[in-house]
């Protein structure tokens, strides 16, 4: 995030972006011989596997929406963006304590809540 935020020129950024991924990506498949990815148990090659492939989307999305300036239609994506908490708990999550609860079913409470909190952002877009 402060790497897109920053005052960088955009093809550097972009530069910064491909290349993490790209090393990433070999990194973990290189790997693989000694330490196999797994997605099950995570292994540290599936680790830098996933991450370089993430950096690779975020080097695609960056170029394509703030480089291109390809934006239309994507205010739902910004209002979920904003929101993934709100997204969270109505999809029932929750914490209590020092112990994170992931969403195994979804509440009836929870959905009209989060519509209500989407709602009220979409708006004021």
């Amino acid at each position: 995030g402060e790497l897109l935020r920053s005052q960088i020129a955009q093809k550097r950024k972009q530069q910064i972006l491909i290349g993490a991924g790209l090393t990433m990506v070999a990194l973990g498949w290189l790997m693989d011989g000694i330490h196999p990815v797994i997605k099950h148990i995570w292994t540290s090659s599936m680790v830098l596997v996933s991450s370089g492939y993430c950096f690779l989307l975020l080097w695609a999305f960056y170029t394509w929406i703030d480089v291109m300036g390809h934006n239309r239609g994507l205010t739902f994506l910004k209002v979920y963006g904003m929101n993934s908490i709100t997204v969270w708990r109505v999809k029932g999550g929750s914490c209590s304590g020092s112990s994170w609860h992931a969403p195994n079913n979804t509440s009836p409470i929870n959905i009209t809540m989060g519509k209500k909190i989407l709602h009220k952002y979409w708006d004021n877009l």
